[in-house]
């Protein structure tokens, strides 16, 4: 969540988590599952909103 948030795509978040970019769909879809929203922008908003991500600055 916090490479979304940071405005990373799924193909850039898969080369810096070394999985494949099925994969980084299936965690945001499960975390916006968990979250209660529909879609990656709300995930990354709700998550952000609880404090479980930061919106500052990314750290690469």
């Amino acid at each position: 969540m916090k490479w979304g948030a940071a405005g990373k795509t799924d193909s850039e978040i898969s080369v810096i988590m070394s999985i494949s970019v099925p994969t980084v769909r299936f965690h945001m879809t499960n975390a916006a599952r968990k979250l209660d929203v529909v879609g990656r922008s709300q995930a990354i908003y709700r998550a952000a909103t609880l404090g479980y991500v930061g919106m500052g600055p990314s750290h690469n």
